[in-house]
């Protein structure tokens, strides 16, 4: 049972308000203590038995607990620091990125907020697949596949055609071109080229095919192979073009650097946030047994002064001894929750 209890409830017992009364009246009555006392024995055995109670039952489980809590602060704040490190480099980067957009752009400076022209690469890129997807169903159904297969094979061209003029647009567009990328963006509009012949052969031959099935001349149809050439070939034009227009590298490398220092932004607030938190769910504990602590104080203070109304209101001489002064009765100890603030958490 706790001190509290103790006092509060065993109304018969030495530590409880009818005992100090009962005790400081049965001093009283011997005048004790003289003037002469230095010190209480029952003042003495209150601060013993509260001081005991407060380091038994709550400085001891605080400690336990505080362990527990120092391992989740430290663990949140290794991982606040670790984000910390990573922001501010992410940071440092954003101002790279923005120099860089000056250097490229005549020291013009980057625009408020970024655009995602990425984003409209992308979108125009689906855009002309989708065009060049029902052209492409054409010449498949020659194969006579099944449907899902046709539709598959046709998708095949148009994005090859699509991703192979990006990087092209891209490499003529940057200023420190790659020569890896350069060969291989090379080696793929070849094979673009080539592969748009075959493909319009593939397509000429088919009208060729229908047009001697529907009882027509297939000489016309069958020259019309170059047509789907030069089809596929504007594709592949117009998709160059279109990232030679959005590619931006300076403008990309900003972008991207912002979308990162964001995202680490975001982060970081979580973080601060678990920090935070950790450190409050320590501190409410430690108010939690301060409070208790504190009242373990009051209540022993509490019968102190009980004890001196009992005294002085039977005592024979009538006098007021020194040691009563409110200056000389014994400061009960808290230990570590005398202090205003709870000990370091880490």
């Amino acid at each position: 049972m706790s001190f509290r209890s103790w006092f509060l409830w065993h109304l018969w017992g030495r530590y409880s308000s009818w005992g100090a009364w009962r005790i400081g009246k049965r001093d009283g009555i011997k005048d004790q203590p003289d003037q002469n006392a230095t010190e209480v024995s029952y003042f003495r055995d209150l601060e013993e038995v509260a001081e005991g109670q407060i380091r038994e039952e709550l400085v001891t489980p605080f400690n336990e607990e505080r362990s527990r809590y120092s391992a989740r602060y430290n663990s949140a704040k290794a991982h606040y620091d670790n984000i910390i490190d990573k922001y501010t480099q992410a940071k440092e980067k954003v101002g790279e990125a923005e120099e860089y957009y000056k250097q490229t752009h005549e020291n013009q400076p980057p625009p408020a907020k970024l655009h995602n022209r990425m984003l409209l690469l992308v979108l125009a890129s689906i855009l002309l697949m989708a065009v060049e997807l029902p052209i492409n169903i054409v010449a498949f159904r020659l194969f006579y596949e099944a449907e899902v297969m046709t539709w598959l094979m046709a998708l095949s061209p148009g994005v090859l055609l699509v991703i192979a003029g990006d990087v092209l647009g891209w490499e003529l567009k940057r200023e420190k071109k790659r020569a890896f990328w350069i060969i291989t963006a090379s080696v793929i509009s070849l094979a673009v080229i080539l592969f748009s012949v075959f493909l319009g052969m593939v397509r000429g031959e088919y009208m060729a095919t229908v047009a001697k099935e529907e009882g027509g001349s297939a000489s016309g149809a069958s020259h019309l192979w170059w047509g789907f050439v030069v089809l596929n070939i504007a594709f592949f034009v117009v998709a160059v073009a279109m990232s030679r227009a959005l590619h931006d590298e300076s403008y990309q490398a900003l972008y991207v650097a912002k979308k990162e220092y964001e995202r680490l932004a975001k982060m970081k607030e979580r973080a601060e946030a678990e920090l935070k938190d950790a450190l409050a769910d320590y501190e409410s504990r430690f108010r939690y047994y301060q409070t208790k602590a504190k009242a373990l104080k009051d209540t022993a203070q509490h019968l102190m002064q009980v004890y001196i109304e009992a005294n002085l209101l039977y005592r024979k001489d009538k006098t007021r001894p020194a040691v009563f002064n409110k200056s000389r009765l014994p400061q009960i100890n808290l230990d570590i929750f005398a202090n205003d603030s709870p000990p370091p958490i880490s």
